[in-house]
Protein backbone atom coordinates (compact mmCIF):
# COMPACT_ATOMS: atom_id res chain seq x y z
CA UNK A 1 0.00 0.00 0.00
CA UNK A 2 1.41 3.24 -0.86
CA UNK A 3 2.39 5.91 2.07
CA UNK A 4 0.76 9.36 2.40
CA UNK A 5 3.98 10.93 1.91
CA UNK A 6 3.88 14.00 4.75
CA UNK A 7 3.25 10.89 6.99
CA UNK A 8 5.64 8.63 5.48
CA UNK A 9 8.77 7.11 6.44
CA UNK A 10 10.97 8.41 4.82
CA UNK A 11 9.81 11.72 6.05
CA UNK A 12 9.58 10.73 9.63
CA UNK A 13 13.32 9.59 9.35
CA UNK A 14 14.73 12.45 7.83
CA UNK A 15 12.89 14.82 10.43
CA UNK A 16 14.04 12.34 13.04
CA UNK A 17 17.81 13.08 12.16
CA UNK A 18 17.14 17.02 11.57
CA UNK A 19 16.17 16.24 15.72
CA UNK A 20 18.73 14.48 16.62
CA UNK A 21 21.08 17.07 16.12
CA UNK A 22 18.58 19.51 17.90
CA UNK A 23 16.43 21.20 15.07
CA UNK A 24 12.63 20.99 14.43
CA UNK A 25 11.82 20.71 10.85
CA UNK A 26 8.22 20.75 10.64
CA UNK A 27 5.98 24.06 11.35
CA UNK A 28 2.21 22.60 12.77
CA UNK A 29 0.18 26.16 12.57
CA UNK A 30 -3.23 26.47 13.07
CA UNK A 31 -5.33 28.75 11.23
CA UNK A 32 -8.97 30.19 12.10
CA UNK A 33 -12.01 28.27 13.71
CA UNK A 34 -14.56 29.56 11.29
CA UNK A 35 -15.72 26.36 9.26
CA UNK A 36 -18.74 25.91 6.97
CA UNK A 37 -19.42 22.68 8.36
CA UNK A 38 -20.61 21.73 11.75
CA UNK A 39 -19.64 18.51 11.80
CA UNK A 40 -22.00 16.05 14.48
CA UNK A 41 -18.59 15.19 16.20
CA UNK A 42 -15.91 17.60 15.61
CA UNK A 43 -13.34 17.83 18.63
CA UNK A 44 -12.80 22.09 18.01
CA UNK A 45 -15.94 23.67 17.24
CA UNK A 46 -14.32 27.01 18.19
CA UNK A 47 -15.47 29.55 15.15
CA UNK A 48 -15.06 32.90 16.93
CA UNK A 49 -10.97 32.33 16.85
CA UNK A 50 -8.76 34.26 14.62
CA UNK A 51 -5.67 33.49 13.36
CA UNK A 52 -3.10 36.19 14.32
CA UNK A 53 0.32 34.31 13.61
CA UNK A 54 0.52 33.73 9.84
CA UNK A 55 3.33 36.70 9.11
CA UNK A 56 5.58 35.34 11.64
CA UNK A 57 5.09 31.56 10.26
CA UNK A 58 6.32 33.28 6.75
CA UNK A 59 9.06 34.65 8.47
CA UNK A 60 10.04 31.23 10.10
CA UNK A 61 9.65 29.81 6.82
CA UNK A 62 12.19 31.99 5.61
CA UNK A 63 14.63 30.76 7.47
CA UNK A 64 15.11 27.97 5.31
CA UNK A 65 15.09 25.84 7.97
CA UNK A 66 11.58 23.85 7.93
CA UNK A 67 10.81 21.61 5.28
CA UNK A 68 7.03 21.31 5.81
CA UNK A 69 4.25 22.72 7.10
CA UNK A 70 1.52 21.31 8.57
CA UNK A 71 -2.07 22.39 8.62
CA UNK A 72 -4.56 21.07 10.78
CA UNK A 73 -6.75 21.76 14.02
CA UNK A 74 -9.59 24.56 14.30
CA UNK A 75 -11.35 25.66 11.39
CA UNK A 76 -11.44 24.70 7.66
CA UNK A 77 -8.31 26.57 6.08
CA UNK A 78 -9.73 27.15 2.79
CA UNK A 79 -12.86 29.40 4.30
CA UNK A 80 -13.25 32.82 4.24
CA UNK A 81 -10.28 34.73 5.76
CA UNK A 82 -8.50 31.34 6.40
CA UNK A 83 -8.29 30.75 3.07
CA UNK A 84 -6.65 34.64 2.57
CA UNK A 85 -4.05 33.57 5.00
CA UNK A 86 -3.73 30.26 3.70
CA UNK A 87 -2.89 31.56 0.03
CA UNK A 88 -0.19 33.85 1.66
CA UNK A 89 1.46 30.40 3.11
CA UNK A 90 1.15 28.47 0.10
CA UNK A 91 3.04 31.20 -1.77
CA UNK A 92 5.88 31.32 0.79
CA UNK A 93 6.19 27.68 1.28
CA UNK A 94 7.14 27.52 -2.68
CA UNK A 95 9.61 30.73 -2.45
CA UNK A 96 11.07 28.21 0.33
CA UNK A 97 10.70 24.72 -1.16
CA UNK A 98 8.82 24.03 1.49
CA UNK A 99 5.81 21.15 1.40
CA UNK A 100 2.69 21.68 3.03
CA UNK A 101 0.49 19.07 4.44
CA UNK A 102 -3.28 20.08 5.20
CA UNK A 103 -6.53 18.48 6.44
CA UNK A 104 -9.75 20.00 4.51
CA UNK A 105 -13.33 19.65 3.43
CA UNK A 106 -12.37 20.25 -0.02
CA UNK A 107 -15.84 22.43 -0.14
CA UNK A 108 -14.43 25.55 -1.03
CA UNK A 109 -11.25 24.49 -3.11
CA UNK A 110 -10.62 25.74 -6.62
CA UNK A 111 -8.55 26.17 -9.57
CA UNK A 112 -5.90 28.24 -7.57
CA UNK A 113 -5.46 25.49 -4.74
CA UNK A 114 -5.22 22.72 -7.04
CA UNK A 115 -2.83 24.51 -8.77
CA UNK A 116 -0.30 24.16 -5.47
CA UNK A 117 -1.15 20.50 -5.52
CA UNK A 118 0.51 20.28 -9.74
CA UNK A 119 2.93 21.90 -8.28
CA UNK A 120 4.04 19.80 -5.40
CA UNK A 121 3.61 22.48 -2.77
CA UNK A 122 0.50 21.34 -1.52
CA UNK A 123 -0.58 17.56 -0.18
CA UNK A 124 -3.74 17.16 1.45
CA UNK A 125 -5.78 15.23 3.83
CA UNK A 126 -9.28 15.56 2.70
CA UNK A 127 -12.37 14.38 5.27
CA UNK A 128 -14.40 11.24 3.43
CA UNK A 129 -16.59 9.37 5.78
CA UNK A 130 -19.33 8.40 3.02
CA UNK A 131 -20.77 8.73 -0.22
CA UNK A 132 -24.53 9.24 0.87
CA UNK A 133 -26.26 12.03 0.63
CA UNK A 134 -28.15 11.66 3.60
CA UNK A 135 -25.16 10.29 6.31
CA UNK A 136 -23.30 13.22 4.82
CA UNK A 137 -25.90 16.02 5.91
CA UNK A 138 -26.48 13.99 9.63
CA UNK A 139 -22.47 13.99 9.78
CA UNK A 140 -21.28 17.22 8.59
CA UNK A 141 -24.03 19.03 10.23
CA UNK A 142 -25.06 21.44 7.26
CA UNK A 143 -28.18 20.89 5.30
CA UNK A 144 -27.36 23.88 3.31
CA UNK A 145 -24.17 22.90 1.50
CA UNK A 146 -24.45 20.98 -1.80
CA UNK A 147 -23.53 17.43 -0.98
CA UNK A 148 -23.12 16.24 -4.61
CA UNK A 149 -20.45 19.29 -5.17
CA UNK A 150 -18.48 17.72 -2.52
CA UNK A 151 -18.82 14.43 -4.25
CA UNK A 152 -17.54 16.17 -7.48
CA UNK A 153 -14.56 17.48 -5.69
CA UNK A 154 -13.66 14.08 -4.39
CA UNK A 155 -13.83 13.07 -7.92
CA UNK A 156 -12.02 15.68 -8.92
CA UNK A 157 -9.25 15.28 -6.28
CA UNK A 158 -8.17 11.85 -7.56
CA UNK A 159 -7.54 13.19 -10.64
CA UNK A 160 -4.38 14.94 -8.74
CA UNK A 161 -2.75 11.39 -7.08
CA UNK A 162 0.87 11.69 -7.86
CA UNK A 163 3.19 8.63 -6.98
CA UNK A 164 6.54 8.62 -6.23
CA UNK A 165 8.81 6.51 -3.93
CA UNK A 166 5.72 4.19 -2.99
CA UNK A 167 3.97 7.35 -2.00
CA UNK A 168 0.79 9.29 -2.52
CA UNK A 169 0.05 13.14 -2.33
CA UNK A 170 -3.37 12.60 -1.60
CA UNK A 171 -5.03 11.32 1.82
CA UNK A 172 -8.41 10.49 3.20
CA UNK A 173 -9.16 10.60 6.88
CA UNK A 174 -11.99 8.53 7.61
CA UNK A 175 -13.66 8.48 10.59
CA UNK A 176 -15.67 5.16 11.62
CA UNK A 177 -19.02 5.41 13.14
CA UNK A 178 -22.21 3.76 13.59
CA UNK A 179 -23.77 5.67 10.91
CA UNK A 180 -20.84 4.74 7.97
CA UNK A 181 -20.10 1.49 9.38
CA UNK A 182 -21.77 -0.34 6.27
CA UNK A 183 -20.72 1.90 3.80
CA UNK A 184 -16.49 1.45 4.80
CA UNK A 185 -15.47 -0.89 2.66
CA UNK A 186 -17.21 0.92 -0.57
CA UNK A 187 -15.09 4.28 0.79
CA UNK A 188 -11.89 2.05 1.48
CA UNK A 189 -12.21 0.39 -2.10
CA UNK A 190 -12.70 3.76 -3.90
CA UNK A 191 -9.32 4.95 -2.10
CA UNK A 192 -7.42 2.03 -3.30
CA UNK A 193 -8.69 2.15 -6.76
CA UNK A 194 -7.27 6.04 -6.96
CA UNK A 195 -3.86 5.54 -5.11
CA UNK A 196 -5.12 7.77 -2.21
CA UNK A 197 -4.06 6.46 1.01
CA UNK A 198 -6.74 5.84 3.71
CA UNK A 199 -6.21 7.16 6.91
CA UNK A 200 -9.10 5.42 9.27
CA UNK A 201 -8.62 7.34 12.76
CA UNK A 202 -10.89 6.60 15.44
CA UNK A 203 -13.69 8.57 16.80
CA UNK A 204 -12.19 11.51 19.49
CA UNK A 205 -14.18 11.82 22.36
CA UNK A 206 -13.56 15.76 22.50
CA UNK A 207 -15.28 18.60 21.58
CA UNK A 208 -19.16 18.09 20.69
CA UNK A 209 -17.88 14.37 20.05
CA UNK A 210 -18.33 14.19 23.47
CA UNK A 211 -21.69 14.29 23.70
CA UNK A 212 -22.38 11.83 20.53
CA UNK A 213 -19.65 9.29 21.48
CA UNK A 214 -21.17 6.65 23.17
CA UNK A 215 -23.98 6.80 20.10
CA UNK A 216 -21.28 6.99 17.72
CA UNK A 217 -18.27 4.40 18.66
CA UNK A 218 -17.89 1.08 17.19
CA UNK A 219 -17.09 -1.35 19.19
CA UNK A 220 -13.59 -3.61 18.84
CA UNK A 221 -15.45 -6.26 16.63
CA UNK A 222 -16.60 -3.97 14.66
CA UNK A 223 -13.08 -2.21 13.77
CA UNK A 224 -11.43 -5.34 13.33
CA UNK A 225 -14.22 -6.21 10.54
CA UNK A 226 -12.44 -2.88 8.62
CA UNK A 227 -9.63 -3.37 9.27
CA UNK A 228 -10.01 -6.53 7.35
CA UNK A 229 -10.56 -4.28 4.05
CA UNK A 230 -7.24 -3.25 4.15
CA UNK A 231 -3.59 -4.97 3.75
CA UNK A 232 -2.51 -6.97 6.34
CA UNK A 233 0.25 -4.54 7.52
CA UNK A 234 -2.04 -1.98 7.69
CA UNK A 235 -1.43 0.51 10.31
CA UNK A 236 -2.26 4.40 11.34
CA UNK A 237 0.96 6.45 10.53
CA UNK A 238 2.68 8.35 12.75
CA UNK A 239 2.65 11.88 12.01
CA UNK A 240 6.15 13.53 12.06
CA UNK A 241 4.93 16.43 13.31
CA UNK A 242 3.74 15.44 16.77
CA UNK A 243 6.90 14.49 17.45
CA UNK A 244 9.26 16.74 15.30
CA UNK A 245 7.19 20.07 14.94
CA UNK A 246 7.03 23.12 16.76
CA UNK A 247 3.01 23.72 17.30
CA UNK A 248 1.89 27.24 17.10
CA UNK A 249 -1.66 28.24 18.01
CA UNK A 250 -3.88 30.53 16.07
CA UNK A 251 -2.64 33.00 18.46
CA UNK A 252 0.75 32.82 18.22
CA UNK A 253 1.23 30.46 21.74
CA UNK A 254 4.03 27.95 21.02
CA UNK A 255 1.77 24.61 22.74
CA UNK A 256 2.67 21.14 23.87
CA UNK A 257 1.03 17.95 24.51
CA UNK A 258 1.01 18.74 28.83
CA UNK A 259 1.46 14.95 29.92
CA UNK A 260 3.91 14.10 27.16
CA UNK A 261 5.48 17.53 25.82
CA UNK A 262 4.67 15.70 22.28
CA UNK A 263 3.69 18.40 19.91
CA UNK A 264 -0.04 17.49 19.32
CA UNK A 265 -2.47 16.18 21.89
CA UNK A 266 -4.84 14.25 19.56
CA UNK A 267 -3.54 11.07 19.54
CA UNK A 268 -4.76 10.98 23.03
CA UNK A 269 -8.24 10.81 21.42
CA UNK A 270 -9.62 12.67 24.49
CA UNK A 271 -10.37 16.53 25.30
CA UNK A 272 -6.89 17.74 25.38
CA UNK A 273 -4.51 18.68 28.39
CA UNK A 274 -2.26 21.18 26.89
CA UNK A 275 1.55 22.96 28.41
CA UNK A 276 1.54 26.51 27.14
CA UNK A 277 4.89 28.24 26.12
CA UNK A 278 5.38 31.91 25.55
CA UNK A 279 4.26 33.49 22.16
CA UNK A 280 6.28 32.41 19.73
CA UNK A 281 7.22 36.18 19.00
CA UNK A 282 9.03 36.54 22.24
CA UNK A 283 11.76 34.14 21.65
CA UNK A 284 15.15 35.29 20.81
CA UNK A 285 15.71 32.36 18.26
CA UNK A 286 14.58 29.31 17.64
CA UNK A 287 17.04 27.28 19.35
CA UNK A 288 15.98 29.16 22.49
CA UNK A 289 12.27 27.85 22.04
CA UNK A 290 14.15 24.37 20.56
CA UNK A 291 15.51 23.97 24.15
CA UNK A 292 12.76 24.83 26.39
CA UNK A 293 10.56 22.13 24.40
CA UNK A 294 12.95 19.18 24.63
CA UNK A 295 13.77 20.50 27.93
CA UNK A 296 10.07 19.76 28.88
CA UNK A 297 10.08 16.61 27.11
CA UNK A 298 12.95 15.13 29.32
CA UNK A 299 11.20 16.01 32.68
CA UNK A 300 8.36 13.58 31.19
CA UNK A 301 10.11 10.80 30.51
CA UNK A 302 9.74 8.43 33.72
CA UNK A 303 6.31 9.08 33.76
CA UNK A 304 6.07 7.65 30.28
CA UNK A 305 8.35 4.56 31.08
CA UNK A 306 5.58 3.82 33.96
CA UNK A 307 2.37 4.67 31.96
CA UNK A 308 2.92 2.87 28.42
CA UNK A 309 2.48 -0.77 29.92
CA UNK A 310 -0.74 -0.27 30.86
CA UNK A 311 -1.71 1.40 27.59
CA UNK A 312 -4.14 -0.39 25.72
CA UNK A 313 -3.75 -1.58 22.03
CA UNK A 314 -5.85 -0.14 19.54
CA UNK A 315 -7.04 -1.72 16.65
CA UNK A 316 -6.36 1.89 14.79
CA UNK A 317 -5.32 4.40 16.49
CA UNK A 318 -6.20 8.12 16.28
CA UNK A 319 -5.09 11.51 14.73
CA UNK A 320 -0.88 11.37 14.80
CA UNK A 321 -0.72 7.66 15.72
CA UNK A 322 -1.64 4.63 17.53
CA UNK A 323 -0.89 5.67 20.92
CA UNK A 324 0.92 3.14 22.28
CA UNK A 325 2.89 2.44 19.14
CA UNK A 326 3.69 6.50 19.22
CA UNK A 327 4.79 7.05 22.74
CA UNK A 328 7.20 3.52 22.70
CA UNK A 329 9.15 5.20 19.43
CA UNK A 330 8.75 8.81 21.32
CA UNK A 331 10.94 7.15 24.31
CA UNK A 332 13.64 5.20 22.37
CA UNK A 333 14.04 8.58 20.43
CA UNK A 334 14.65 10.39 23.64
CA UNK A 335 16.55 7.07 25.24
CA UNK A 336 19.24 8.11 22.56
CA UNK A 337 18.63 11.76 22.74
CA UNK A 338 21.70 13.60 23.85
CA UNK A 339 20.91 17.31 25.50
CA UNK A 340 24.29 18.27 24.26
CA UNK A 341 22.80 17.78 20.89
CA UNK A 342 21.11 20.70 21.36
CA UNK A 343 22.83 24.17 19.55
CA UNK A 344 23.90 26.75 22.06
Amino acid sequence: MYEYLPWSKQVLDKAYIDYQSGNFSIIDAELGGICNLNCIYCDSPDRNKKSLSVDIIKKLLDTKQFEWLFICGLGEPAYGENKVQLIELLKSCRKNNVKCSMFTNLINFDEELFSYIELDVLYIMFKLDSFDENKLKLLYGNPNINYKDILNKIEQIASYVKIKDNCTNICASIVPTTINYKELPEVIKFCMSKNIFPLIGDLEDSGKGQNVYKKLKLSNEQLKIIKKELSNDYKIPICPSVLFGIHILYNGIVAVDKSTGLSCHWFWLTEPKIKYFKNIRDYQNIEELTKEIINYRITKIDYLNKLIPNIDDLIFGGCGGNIKELLKFYLSIHGNFKENNLKK
